[in-house]
């Protein structure tokens, strides 16, 4: 990888639009940009940069009517004018007398930038069992918390999502990848499992990229990677992992990773990017400051935002 650095400079706070507990996507469709946030629901906002949005308005689609879902990535066909979606979604009544569920990825199509979605059904979910005696807050297995990303030869999608449930040498940070034809519908997603693309993304094996050595049933949580959130990055020309890491219960963490890798599999072991001191500074993501530049790609400088709120601009070099 040769030696990369980087350094953050403090700069004029930016606040997205809307409430934010996920990835906050974004897409470029003739010079307006359009960012989608989160918090059980969707909402989308357009501008001329990440630091002049509009108001956001929340978003539609023809699934179930009371089901969560928090867009997570999302990509533009501009030939097609289509916009292919990726959403996390927590099913509820899993484990009963809790509000503890088991995330499942699922993918969804948008013939109007966003504002009104068709679901397609799930394209990632854990083959594992639940299990009630998890006791780190949220999750009872599952997978979720995730981003899509387009490699540069455009041969494939790649999911970067976080493993919950099964055998602690699967849970971390997995990866999966559907051709680019097929733009990572249901039935098209593969993970990597043991060297091989073989694993189907509705239940199968997942080999994690970033692992953990105790794993999410808690009641100690400690030293789990997950929220990923991957950019090209033209400047270093290699791809870019930021990452949260839960060190205990209720996944509190007070630090931002960041990892590098150049085939979206092998990745750096991660540093620590930013410290917050005592707060949890959950879903990182860089925001590409040149033009055309947005979640998935980035050059010299960006703008690092943690949910919806950036304080901070970083500089990539080697």
């Amino acid at each position: 990888m040769g030696s990369i650095q980087w350094k953050l400079e403090p700069a004029e706070p930016i606040t997205m639009p809307g409430p934010v507990d996920c990835n906050s996507p974004r897409f470029w469709s003739e010079g307006v940009m359009y960012l989608f946030n989160s918090w059980g629901r969707p909402r989308r906002s357009q501008g001329l940069s990440v630091a002049e949005l509009g108001g956001s308005v929340e978003c539609e689609w023809d699934g179930p009517p009371k089901m969560t879902w928090w867009i997570e990535s999302v990509c533009y066909d501009a030939e097609r004018d289509l916009l292919h979606g990726w959403y996390h979604h927590e099913p509820v009544g899993l484990a009963p007398g809790t509000n503890l569920t088991a995330p499942v990825i699922g993918a969804a199509v948008s013939e109007d930038k966003g504002l009104t979605w068709h679901n397609l059904g799930p394209v990632i979910a854990s083959g594992y069992p639940i299990d009630p005696s998890y006791d780190n807050g949220y999750f009872v297995g599952g997978t979720g918390d995730f981003c899509v990303l387009p490699d540069r030869e455009r041969e494939h999608f790649w999911f970067f999502f976080s493993t919950y449930g099964g055998p602690v040498e699967e849970q971390g940070i997995a990866v999966a990848r559907s051709r680019f034809e097929e733009r990572g519908g249901p039935g098209t997603v593969w993970r990597y499992w043991q060297g091989k693309w073989e694993a189907p993304g509705l239940g199968g094996k997942a080999t994690p990229v970033l692992g953990t050595k105790l794993g999410w049933k808690g009641p100690k949580v400690f030293d789990c990677p997950w929220g990923p959130s991957v950019h090209w990055n033209s400047h270093l020309r290699c791809y870019v992992m930021l990452l949260n890491r839960a060190l205990r219960h209720g996944w509190a963490g007070d630090a931002v990773e960041i990892s590098f890798c150049e085939d979206l599999v092998c990745w750096t072991e991660p540093e620590v990017l930013y410290q917050s001191g005592g707060t949890a500074p959950w879903y990182p993501t860089i925001a590409g400051a040149g033009p055309g530049e947005s979640d998935t790609r980035c050059g010299r400088v960006g703008r690092l935002f943690l949910r919806e709120r950036s304080e901070h601009v970083i500089e990539f070099w080697r």
